[in-house]
């Protein structure tokens, strides 16, 4: 049985979710993300975009959370629940993104990353959040425009957490 083998041998366990973080510290190089965190989800719409689905972007047990971008080159209106649809813009919900759980939630680009540093290409030309009574919440929530970025009266975000001292 293992527990005998163990008694009767030396072993020293490995796992990718720790070896990896501490020989990249050990050796100066970017930490980067392991097994055990969430990926990266990026949500692209060139004409619409109803997202009405969930997104387990938690992260597995101790892992980090995952990245999620969402980005149209029409102008995206975070908006409350229930928020009318308006033709030619990415209507989106603020309640639904938050539920996603997203380390790290870009909304207006795509971000790659790479040598242990993001590049966002920004593809949203106006960006209005306008969700009095339903915040935007996240651990790290960016919003990017070309544009304009409008704050509605009454428009909340909240950052709940603390994002990875990684990335």
């Amino acid at each position: 049985p293992q527990q005998v083998i163990r008694a009767r041998s030396e072993f020293t366990d490995f796992t990718a979710s720790s070896f990896i973080p501490a020989a990249q510290q050990r050796l100066s190089l970017p930490v980067t993300r392991v097994p055990l965190d969430a990926g990266q989800a990026v949500l692209s719409a060139v004409t619409s975009m109803q997202l009405a689905g969930n997104l387990a972007a938690g992260g597995s047990m101790t892992g980090r959370g995952g990245l999620v971008d969402v980005s149209s080159p029409l102008e995206i209106i975070l908006a409350a629940p229930g928020a009318a649809l308006q033709p030619g813009k990415l209507v989106l919900n603020t309640t639904l993104l938050s539920s996603w759980n997203a380390e790290s939630l870009l909304i207006g680009g795509e971000r790659t990353l790479a040598g242990g540093s993001a590049t966002i290409t920004v593809r949203t030309g106006n960006l209005t959040l306008d969700n009095a009574g339903a915040p935007l919440t996240g651990k790290d929530v960016i919003l990017a425009a070309t544009g304009v970025i409008t704050l509605a009266p009454g428009a909340v975000i909240t950052q709940s957490g603390v994002p990875a001292s990684a990335d």
